[in-house]
């Protein structure tokens, strides 16, 4: 969605904006449905600006470690 959308703002940019009638190119409105559609999508994939900064709250965990804890555990209840 993302390459689609740029590929289309790239061939829009260089042309007027208004058409021959006077009005506003339909292909503005295209790019306007295709940006809403690539926010609507990251929304749903949790891509947005809030969740990635919430993420980057999150605890890291070295997992090496974790395994090898539980491995240990393990061992010892046998």
């Amino acid at each position: 969605m993302s390459l689609l959308l740029v590929d289309s703002y790239e061939k829009l940019r260089g042309q007027d904006l208004i058409g021959t009638d006077g009005e506003l190119r339909s292909s503005i409105d295209t790019i306007r449905k295709l940006a809403d559609t690539q926010v609507r999508l990251a929304e749903k994939l949790g891509l947005t600006p809030a969740t990635l900064r919430m993420l980057g709250r999150e605890k890291l965990i070295d997992l090496v470690s974790a395994l090898a804890e539980d491995s240990g555990d393990e061992a010892k209840a046998e």
